[in-house]
């Protein structure tokens, strides 16, 4: 924890890096990149390479296309990563979801999960609209769409109600991202669509 930030280091928290993923998705690089160095590493573990076309004439996508042109799979949209990634991603990532095959994410959802219920005094439960039950989503999916209301709500808020870890917290909230359902602003804000 006291170690300062050296150069040599950052190969090595790369390699680390890649070797706890399912695979290295790799947004925009020049030819000297530090994320080239995370997609070698993560190919040499066996892992997945996806990379994202940039313009042919940009600097920083010139790593990109040659990842590409080695072999790493090409991602146009969210569902290209999620057809990547195995069958049971859901489980990989500290989900529970006990479907075999996957179903595409919805798009521009029109139904929304109602909050979480009040459990103050002189309120039954019975009282309350009851909440949509999706059956794409999996239960802490539920739960931590629930904790989000109609506004923005940072991730730190969604903690504390969930009363998740923040890292299964944060896996959940990639994964509705993925499904289309949440949307990440800035500042680890995150928004029912």
């Amino acid at each position: 924890m006291t170690m300062p930030p050296r150069g040599n280091n950052f190969p090595r928290r790369n390699r680390v890096i890649s070797g706890l993923t399912l695979g290295t998705l790799v947004v925009e690089a020049s030819d000297r990149s530090g994320s080239l160095i995370t997609a070698r590493h993560a190919a040499d573990q066996g892992r997945e390479v996806f990379a994202v076309p940039g313009q042919i004439f940009s600097n920083v996508s010139r790593g990109t296309h040659s990842l590409i042109n080695q072999g790493a799979t090409l991602i146009n949209s969210v569902d290209d990563l999620l057809d990547a990634l195995p069958q049971d991603y859901t489980k990989v990532l500290g989900g529970e979801s006990t479907e075999t095959t996957r179903q595409p994410p919805p798009s521009k959802r029109s139904d929304k999960v109602a909050p979480p219920q009040s459990t103050q005094k002189g309120s039954t439960p019975t009282s309350q609209p009851k909440a949509k039950v999706d059956p794409n989503l999996t239960p802490d999916e539920q739960t931590v769409l629930s904790a989000i209301d109609a506004d923005s709500v940072h991730i730190d808020e969604i903690t504390r109600v969930t009363q998740l870890p923040i890292g299964k917290v944060s896996s959940l909230l990639v994964m509705l991202e993925l499904k289309g359902v949440v949307q990440q602003l800035p500042g680890k804000q995150f928004v029912k669509k």
